[in-house]
């Protein structure tokens, strides 16, 4: 069980939503994201909105004006996330979702908290050639900026969930206590991402290396079947996969890289592809 888009507005208590507002019994028609990306969802897609429960209990330790940093977490927070994710799991329809499913950039700001609520947890990570998710990190940020925009109230909805990735509410991951990552570039320059990239990669690997299970994009990509199967013999889970076909992404020409920036990324991606699920 995830939350989902039909979970909105009242993520924080989903049993009661489900009894003022109950679930289709027929799946809504799929729609492009608005990411622009060719991923299609609907009401019953999951999406990170578990990030509201850690911005209303402790945001105030992790969402900084500029930033947002790693947070330590109490007992009594990691007790009720453990109660909270009880009560999701409990909102299901079906008896097959006895388990939880928490779709979340956010999360690698509290690993250890995470794991301190459930130890079994299994972490997947993706991670993808540095250039392209730099790439793919800046064209979603311009195209959000463009929403934001044009619709104010798409920064609003963005800010109240957690979530300031990209657009004009964009605030990046701090690891450590110098300048914010990429901060000598502005976020118009592909660097900037790269810059990002390197940095919460490096942290990763840096501070969970051994507990996260690293999941390759262009594996995913060149070899889905195999892929997904051994992503669900590590959960424990039956995934379908016999429709999984091989994907080429578009490839992009990219100038003005900084090479030092980019040495340090491909390194760091060799040493998450040795680490990465086959």
């Amino acid at each position: 069980r995830s939350l989902a888009y039909e979970d909105m507005p009242f993520v924080l208590t989903p049993n009661l939503w489900r009894r003022a507002y109950p679930r289709q019994a027929r799946p809504e028609p799929l729609e492009q994201r608005a990411h622009g990306d060719g991923i299609l969802v609907n009401y019953q897609s999951p999406e990170a909105f578990d990030e509201v429960f850690w911005k209303v209990l402790c945001g105030k330790d992790y969402i900084r004006k500029d930033c947002l940093v790693p947070h330590s977490v109490s007992e009594e927070i990691v007790e009720l996330f453990r109660k909270y994710v009880a009560v999701v799991v409990r909102s299901g329809d079906k008896p097959e979702q006895n388990r939880y499913l928490s779709k979340n950039n956010n999360n690698i700001l509290r690993i250890p908290a995470l794991f301190q609520a459930f130890p079994d947890a299994v972490v997947l990570t993706p991670f993808r050639e540095p250039v392209s998710h730099a790439l793919s990190l800046l064209n979603q940020h311009e195209r959000f900026v463009k929403i934001n925009a044009q619709d104010p109230f798409s920064g609003r909805y963005m800010k109240w969930l957690g979530h300031f990735e990209f657009g004009l509410n964009h605030r990046p991951f701090q690891f450590d206590a110098g300048p914010a990552a990429g901060q000598q570039y502005q976020p118009a320059d592909i660097n900037y991402w790269l810059s990002a990239w390197v940095n919460y990669y490096q942290f990763a690997l840096d501070n969970y290396a051994d507990k996260l299970s690293w999941v390759a994009f262009e594996s995913l990509c060149a070899a889905p079947r195999q892929t997904l199967g051994a992503i669900a013999e590590l959960v424990k889970t039956r995934l379908d996969v016999d429709e999984a076909e091989p994907y080429k992404p578009p490839h992009r020409e990219t100038a003005g890289l900084d090479k030092a920036l980019l040495d340090r990324g491909e390194a760091i991606y060799d040493k998450l592809n040795g680490l990465a699920i086959r």
